[in-house]
């Protein structure tokens, strides 16, 4: 797998005098970062210019009764001062030096998005990304981009537990979601077709029963697809009702099947990565969603 390109906003934190307390080093997400501070205190950040796009999401407080961390910030030329309130988002444009300082402790979530992606995203999705900004918006409510990055966040929490596909599907929506309410146009996004043709959608299948035991990349989908991978995710739903990623995982699942009751004394563990888990513990858990027991209870019933 090719590593991705560090964006700037991953360079830049490791300049910083305080760690995150969650982030997604290591996870190889491609056009995406992510940052966590549980309980960070009282401090200040001034931030250089970056070309990647940002955003932040203000969680529930440490303490009970507290409506938000009071905050001083600018983006450019926008200025701010208040309370940062839980669930609120700011949507920061590229290119702008920011400033940071805040009394009390943040629980906050810090995603930044690369401009080359989210510019490929509109391209492909048919929304001309000539003169292609978002726009600054802070200290507003999006009910997409919070369940969106909570997701992510849990997502970096587990250690990329769902793949990498997982995220670039979360990814896709953010930039959908960011076309469509935070730029300086109004984000026509209209699939040509909402399903993918039968010789499309075999091809596609033929992929995924040739490599269900690699680390399978949306890119390489919507490749075969010959679409964006915006498209790509929506087009598979509507195909076959399942997203990618759920699509693989029961594939996995069903080649497990297949492994146990054909090689003999075949341990999990070896199950679980011939069939591309990265170890036993996710293979028993996906197993148990997807079945409703234990792999050893199943093979017991099974040859009962």
């Amino acid at each position: 797998m090719k590593k991705p390109k560090k964006l700037e906003a991953e360079k830049f934190l490791e300049s910083l005098p305080f760690d995150p307390d969650l982030s997604s080093v290591g996870l190889f997400w491609d056009g995406i970062f992510l940052e966590q501070y549980f309980a960070l205190e009282s401090n200040e950040v001034l931030m250089p210019p970056m070309k990647d796009h940002r955003l932040t999401l203000n969680l529930p407080f440490e303490k009970k009764g507290t409506t938000g961390v009071k905050a001083n910030w600018a983006w450019g030329d926008e200025k701010h001062s208040g309370l940062c309130h839980q669930g609120e988002v700011t949507v920061a444009g590229r290119d702008k030096p920011a400033y940071w300082q805040w009394t009390g402790r943040s629980n906050s979530i810090h995603v930044s998005l690369s401009h080359k992606f989210l510019t490929t995203a509109a391209d492909c999705a048919g929304v001309s990304s000539v003169g292609l900004e978002v726009i600054d918006q802070m200290s507003t409510r999006s009910d997409e981009l919070y369940r969106l990055m909570v997701m992510l966040s849990l997502e970096a929490k587990n250690k990329g537990f769902f793949g990498r596909m997982f995220a670039d599907v979360i990814t896709q929506a953010m930039a959908g979601t960011i076309l469509r309410n935070h730029t300086n146009r109004q984000a026509i996004i209209n699939a040509r077709s909402k399903t993918l043709s039968p010789a499309i959608l075999s091809r596609v299948l033929e992929y995924f029963h040739a490599n269900y035991c690699h680390n399978i990349g949306l890119t390489n989908l919507a490749a075969i697809a010959e679409v964006s991978q915006f498209h790509f995710a929506r087009m598979f739903k509507c195909s076959t009702g399942y997203a990618p990623y759920q699509f693989l995982t029961q594939l996995r699942i069903r080649r497990a099947q297949d492994y146990l009751l054909t090689i003999s004394n075949a341990t999990l563990s070896e199950t679980a990565l011939v069939v591309g888990f990265s170890d036993q513990s996710h293979f028993n858990r996906h197993f148990k969603a997807i079945v409703g027991v234990t792999p050893l209870k199943w093979l017991r019933e099974v040859m009962q």
